[in-house]
């Protein structure tokens, strides 16, 4: 999956602007591949980078924005960085399908 995401990525960077959100989830969908290839360090800027990205085109309940805070908390649990995963968790919508409905 990861030279699919980095084909996809290479069309996107020709024929999108830098901050266009299509081209930032592409980056957090190659982040998250590289997470599961346990690249933690090449997948922690794609991830980081990409998400403001995609929460500014698509609001902090939407999908790809969930989606793509998700994947940031992935990449810090199976690193090992339960600090930074629980940082990030909390930034996740109440209510959403990986954040307890706490009052």
């Amino acid at each position: 999956a990861q030279s699919v995401w980095r084909e996809a990525l290479a069309i996107e960077q020709d024929n999108l602007p830098e901050k266009h959100w299509y081209r930032a989830y592409t980056e957090s969908l190659l982040g998250g591949c590289l997470t599961d290839l346990q690249q933690y360090e090449a997948a922690e800027p794609l991830l980081k980078d990409s998400y403001p990205v995609v929460q500014a085109a698509k609001g902090e309940h939407g999908r790809y924005t969930i989606e793509a805070l998700q994947r940031i908390v992935d990449l810090y649990e199976a690193w090992g960085k339960t600090d930074l995963a629980t940082e990030w968790r909390a930034k996740l919508p109440k209510g959403s399908p990986t954040q307890p409905n706490a009052p």
